[in-house]
């Protein structure tokens, strides 16, 4: 199934020129690799390919019972920081824990948001679209990405 949440087309434009951040690079990466329709787009905006990176996590911590949070290596700090979340069924997803969150990539499951669903592949920013409420799929559970602006004073990990 193919994505059907996508970065604006100033998100991806900017992703292009350089100019986000870390965390949201990684997450735009990643969905324009999935996303054929992403893929023409940054073609179209002149780039010739865009491969994601690889990564890594630190240690999980849970967040409560049936949620559990990891550190994604490399591209947290500076004031940010990037998780990745994992949530058994039928639960309410952190928004604000640890930090805010700003965009968010699907990896698998589902998740649903003002009744909308999200699935793999699919890219949400929550400062172009806030969501009142996100729910982990009551079948599946969800796992994602979810870049975060992280408060002065506070570290990233």
């Amino acid at each position: 199934m193919a994505p059907t949440h996508h970065p604006s087309g100033q998100a991806l434009a900017n992703f292009l020129v350089g100019d986000c951040s870390p965390g949201a690079g990684l997450l735009i990466a990643r969905h324009v690799a999935l996303c054929v329709q992403c893929s023409s787009r940054v073609q179209a905006m002149g780039s010739v390919g865009v491969e994601p990176p690889l990564i890594s996590f630190g240690e999980p911590e849970s967040l409560a019972p049936g949620l559990e949070i990891e550190t994604v290596a490399g591209v947290s700090g500076l004031g940010e920081a990037v998780y990745r979340v994992r949530a058994a069924p039928d639960l309410s997803l952190p928004q604000h824990q640890p930090s805010p969150a700003v965009e968010i990539l699907v990896l698998e499951g589902e998740f649903e948001g003002d009744g909308e669903v999200y699935a793999p592949g699919d890219y949400l920013s929550l400062e172009e679209s806030p969501k009142q409420q996100l729910l982990s799929s009551p079948a599946r559970g969800c796992v994602y990405l979810k870049a975060t602006h992280v408060p002065m004073g506070l570290p990233a990990d």
